[in-house]
C-alpha cells in the first residue's frame, strides 16, 4: 500500500523522452496523461482567447453609406458642356468619431477646364479635375469633412462644378441623395 504523499517523479532525458519513477500509479498516470495533451490544451486555451479578444465594430454595418446618381449632361446657351456618367456619394465614418463625404464623379465636357467645389473642415474651396486629352475626367474628391463628430439623423450634401470654356463658364449644382452615418 502506498501512501498519497507519494509523486510521480519524471526526468527528461537527453532524448526528449521522459523517464517515470512512481510510487503512486494513479497520480502518475493522470500527469502523464496531462503531459501528452498539453499542446491540445494550450491550443484550445489560444483558440478560446483569440475569439474572446476580437470583437466586431458595432458601427460596421453604418461606416459607410452609398448612393449613385443617374447619367446627367448639363448645358448652357455659351455652348459649355459637361455629361456625368458616374456620380456616386460615399459617406464614411472615421476612428475618431467623425466622417466625410466623398464624390466619386466620371465623365466628359467640351471645356477647357473644370473645377469642384469643397468643404473640408469648414474650409471652402475649388479642386481642379483633372481632364485627359479626350477631355474625360474620373475623380474622388471629399467633399466636406467633419473631425471628432458627424452630422445626426438624415441629411443632403452638395457641390458645384464649374466648366469654363473661353471666357464662358457653366455652373452645375449637384446634390446627393439623402444620407445618414
Amino acid at each position: 500500500m502506498h501512501s498519497s504523499k507519494d509523486e510521480c517523479i519524471f526526468y527528461l532525458t537527453h532524448t526528449g523522452k521522459f523517464l517515470y519513477f512512481y510510487r503512486n500509479l494513479y497520480y502518475c498516470k493522470t500527469l502523464r496523461i496531462i503531459r501528452i495533451h498539453m499542446n491540445k490544451l494550450l491550443l484550445l486555451i489560444f483558440g478560446i482567447s483569440i475569439i474572446c479578444s476580437c470583437s466586431k465594430n458595432k458601427n460596421d454595418d453604418h461606416s459607410i453609406t452609398t448612393c449613385t446618381g443617374n447619367p446627367k449632361t448639363y448645358s448652357d446657351s455659351s455652348g459649355a458642356s459637361i455629361a456625368l456618367t458616374k456620380e456616386s456619394w460615399l459617406l464614411i465614418k472615421n476612428e475618431d468619431g467623425g466622417g466625410s463625404v466623398d464624390l466619386m464623379l466620371a465623365g466628359s465636357t467640351n471645356g477647357d477646364s473644370a473645377k469642384l467645389t469643397t468643404a473640408v473642415d469648414g474650409l471652402i474651396s475649388l479642386i481642379k479635375i483633372d481632364l485627359d486629352v479626350q477631355k474625360k475626367f474620373d475623380m474622388i474628391a471629399e467633399i466636406s469633412f467633419s473631425h471628432g463628430h458627424v452630422q445626426e439623423g438624415e441629411f443632403n450634401s452638395s457641390t458645384n462644378i464649374i466648366v469654363y470654356k473661353g471666357t464662358d463658364s457653366l455652373n452645375v449644382f449637384l446634390q446627393s441623395c439623402t444620407l445618414r452615418y
